[in-house]
């Protein structure tokens, strides 16, 4: 039977519109006898694919369609994701969202390291992490300074392990900026070792102990280590009285410059924040051993004067300026009910303490009258203030 090829165009598109699409025939007719070169029929276009080109008669085909539209799509979406990639970039202080950041708001935005909405101790008001030494001041954790220095030797200690509240003496930070306040006479501080305690090398006003005369040699009480609030103190001072107030800037002392204490007064023989001790009270509560200690079996004679006086009778009751009281291996015992710890008095006109005391004047005057200008036979018996 001879072949039918359907060459119309017309009945070609009327078929196409009664189905979803033409399938597709990737097969070429062949003539019934192979090798036939000499038939008179014609063979069919090959139908078309994406990417070709059609004809200016020819449809486009179901192929052709979903392939522009699949191009289409996707051109969209790589435009879309560009897009999307545009408006999703950040200047740096907005957060994932494109907002500008607002500390306070309670949300950790942009570069906010935290944001606690409210006062916070782990969360300063700039909404950066807390820290000593960050500069704000976060009550909320307890500091009441943060000058975001870095140093712990001023009036806020904020440097490594710093507390962030303002210098106090037995803190544990050694104060010694010219702004402190905290030392024992209300500047800088001598030592810090963090508690309240004497008798540990550094007193609970911070200042050095185990030293206590003006020249830096003790001559009573010499162990500084066992004894270091109290110390005994050579040297001479030519203004009277056991209660003067130094008189030559401390700068008296048997090893000083002038040794006999020129214009200088008992206090003077005292180094700066000590002071001549007050009363036979304030030896015992400074020395635990009283004045058993203050010199050596081979010492020469050695007299440290205290301030205390009293109306007589060796009685030193506060009551008079009569004699001298103190501690040393010279002199003679005052009355024990009274004067203990004290173990020695002056006697009538110093008579009994050695040459270099003189107690002229009288002899009821000798606490306002005494005067010492030799470097020999003791001096001061010094307290830390």
């Amino acid at each position: 039977m001879p072949r039918i090829f359907l060459r119309s165009p017309v009945l070609c598109l009327s078929l196409l519109a009664l189905v979803p699409a033409c399938p597709a025939d990737n097969s070429t007719p062949q003539d019934d006898e192979s090798g036939s070169s000499g038939g008179t029929h014609s063979s069919t276009p090959a139908p078309r694919t994406t990417g070709s080109t059609p004809s200016d008669d020819a449809p486009p085909s179901a192929a052709s369609e979903s392939s522009g539209s699949s191009g289409s799509s996707d051109a969209s979406d790589a435009s879309g994701a560009s897009d999307s990639s545009d408006s999703g970039s950040s200047d740096g202080d907005e957060s994932t969202t494109g907002v500008e950041p607002i500390c306070g708001n309670g949300t950790v935005e942009g570069d906010e390291e935290c944001d606690s909405a409210v006062p916070s101790a782990v969360c300063d008001d700039d909404c950066t992490l807390t820290e000593c030494g960050d500069g704000v001041v976060n009550a909320v954790a307890g500091e009441t300074c943060d000058d975001g220095n870095g140093s712990n030797a001023d009036a806020c200690p904020d440097g490594p392990d710093g507390s962030c509240r303002a210098a106090e003496c037995s803190d544990g930070f050694i104060c010694t900026d010219p702004g402190c306040t905290s030392g024992p006479t209300g500047g800088t501080e001598d030592c810090d070792d963090g508690n309240d305690s004497d008798a540990d090398g550094c007193s609970d006003v911070c200042r050095i102990e185990g030293d206590g005369c003006a020249d830096g040699l003790r001559e009573g009480f010499i162990d500084g280590a066992a004894n270091p609030l109290i110390a005994g103190c050579s040297g001479g001072f030519t203004l009277p009285g056991t209660s003067a107030g130094p008189a030559c800037g401390n700068a008296g002392g048997d090893d000083s410059a002038d040794p006999f204490g020129t214009g200088c007064s008992v206090a003077d023989l005292c180094a700066d924040g000590w002071h001549v001790c007050e009363s036979p009270d304030e030896v015992e509560s400074l020395s635990a051993t009283g004045c058993t200690n203050v010199t050596l079996p081979d010492d020469d004679p050695l007299f440290f004067v205290q301030q205390i006086s009293g109306s007589g009778g060796a009685m030193c009751n506060g009551l008079g300026s009569n004699d001298i009281f103190g501690c040393g291996n010279v002199g003679v015992p005052p009355d024990a009910a009274t004067c203990a710890p004290l173990n020695r008095f002056s006697q009538d006109g110093c008579g009994f303490l050695g040459n270099d005391w003189d107690c002229s004047g009288g002899n009821v005057q000798e606490a306002i009258n005494v005067v010492k200008p030799g470097v020999d036979y003791g001096g001061a018996l010094c307290c830390i203030d």
